[in-house]
């Protein structure tokens, strides 16, 4: 069984145009996992780590595969596949291939998860392969094998004790126990105190005026973008200043589109046809702005990303920013237009809305940096659990949603997702919210006949002093 596998990126057309991450195995697309990605619609670095897993695998089974084994054989195989990642801090030596095993423990135990998502849905799909593909067969004997196996011989595996305070914990083969994970959304109620405490100049005098000195209305701006806007962070730093218009149903409200990087059109006056036409962004930022890369294509603090979303403008391939409150569109179109005409550099090479003062792009790095510092300012920690980073704000915004009692192709099309399950995250209730609305719907409705004997001497409709007796 002699492969040669590689992990390219290139470009797909389905659903929509986009770069995916493909297995290539000896010259050619490994069809399955193309089509697991077209259905699940992932990022690309999630598509990469799926690609790297299954590469993984395969290297790992023509490493070490011999024919003729038997069940019990290709189990110990296996489970040895899982013995290696756990172990391999033991022996630093050890490879896959010509692969870097990861380090960190959590990133091995994504190889498995990931590949073990992949093969599960693989033969849920009920997908032909070649009865040449040994390797492919294999594949599929592991999934069975491994689910025949997880509650017997391998069972052992998962209460296994470390023998030394050098050995790692065995890696998972199933979330047995799922626990409750807080919502990861930012406070509503400290929104406004971040916004004009947090995001305050620290270098403008006590007295100052001049509101675009005063406060930084770019990054007040990305805010509300994200918390009232729901977009992700990385999806304001796309936005061309004549993307921002004012609403035709209300001029008192901005209304912003923002057009996917690679795909997305702009439009321009064409002096030769003497008439609007369109030209694509890449082409606009290569012919009109110094052969710019647009800035998903970049690298480091200079890199924006992108991903997939439904775009609401078929015309222009963007997507459009939905304000959960009116006020929120109004607010941003006032302070929108003091930053264009006193904050914004006035740069002739950029068509971005958001810049730094040398006139560069805004990027989520930069971006990041500041919040840090505006939530350090409010006095609140700056961490994914409190809900305090960017993302937290895309989370609040879905936390509104719920509450608004909207149906779910609404949500779906208001937050931008593809897939209409993937709002769910977004939608998740606090303790505290589930409670008050068990409360709400169960006040004084008649058909809970719970009652209590009247030896007790108390009503149960009756308030307790003190929290009850004791």
């Amino acid at each position: 069984m002699k492969l040669i596998v590689t992990v390219i990126t290139m470009k797909d057309t389905i659903p929509n145009p986009r770069y995916r991450s493909v297995v290539i195995v000896n010259g050619q697309i490994y069809q399955p996992i193309l089509l697991f990605f077209r259905q699940k619609n992932l990022s690309l670095q999630v598509e990469f780590g799926y690609t790297r897993a299954l590469v993984f695998f395969i290297e790992w089974l023509q490493s070490n595969w011999k024919s003729g084994l038997r069940n019990w054989e290709l189990i110990q195989l296996f489970t040895n596949y899982y013995l290696f990642l756990r172990d391999f801090e033991l022996n630093q030596n050890a490879t896959i291939g010509k692969h870097c095993i990861p380090k960190s423990l959590r990133a091995r135990s994504l190889l498995i998860s990931r590949l073990n998502s992949f093969i599960g849905w693989m033969n849920s799909q009920d997908i032909a392969i070649s009865s040449t593909a040994t390797w492919e067969n294999l594949i599929r004997a592991y999934y069975s094998l491994y689910h025949q196996a997880k509650n017997s011989m391998m069972k052992h595996l998962i209460n296994t004790k470390p023998t030394s305070i050098n050995h790692l914990p065995v890696l998972p083969f199933d979330n047995r126990i799922k626990k409750y994970e807080p919502t990861k959304a930012f406070p509503i109620k400290h929104f406004s105190s971040l916004l004009w405490q947090g995001f305050i100049n620290p270098r403008a005098k006590i007295n100052e005026t001049r509101i675009w000195v005063k406060w930084n209305l770019r990054d007040i701006l990305i805010t509300i973008l994200l918390g009232y806007g729901g977009k992700r962070i990385s999806e304001p730093c796309h936005i061309w200043v004549n993307d921002i218009n004012l609403d035709p149903k209300d001029n008192t409200k901005a209304i912003i589109f923002i057009a996917d990087p690679e795909y997305g059109y702009y439009q321009i006056f064409d002096n030769q046809s003497n008439k609007e036409i369109l030209i694509s962004r890449k082409d606009y930022l290569h012919k009109y702005c110094n052969n710019r890369s647009s800035l998903h294509h970049l690298k480091g603090r200079q890199f924006s990303g992108w991903k997939g979303n439904i775009l609401h403008n078929s015309e222009l391939n963007a997507m459009r920013v939905f304000w959960i409150e009116p006020n929120a569109g109004r607010l941003f179109l006032l302070l929108w237009r003091i930053y264009r005409d006193h904050s914004r550099p006035n740069s002739s090479n950029t068509p971005y809305a958001f810049l730094t003062k040398d006139g560069r792009p805004v990027t989520p790095s930069i971006y990041t940096e500041n919040l840090k510092n505006a939530i350090n300012r409010i006095n609140l920690v700056y961490n994914k659990k409190e809900g305090t980073t960017a993302h937290g704000f895309r989370h609040m915004y879905g936390q509104i949603l719920s509450k608004l009692d909207l149906d779910r192709k609404t949500c779906q099309l208001m937050l931008g997702h593809k897939n209409a399950l993937s709002q769910d995250v977004y939608k998740q209730q606090s303790l505290e919210d589930i409670e008050d609305l068990i409360k709400s719907k169960t006040k004084n409705n008649q058909t809970l006949h719970l009652s209590i004997p009247e030896e007790f001497g108390i009503s149960l409709n009756a308030e307790f002093n003190n929290g009850g007796r004791e």
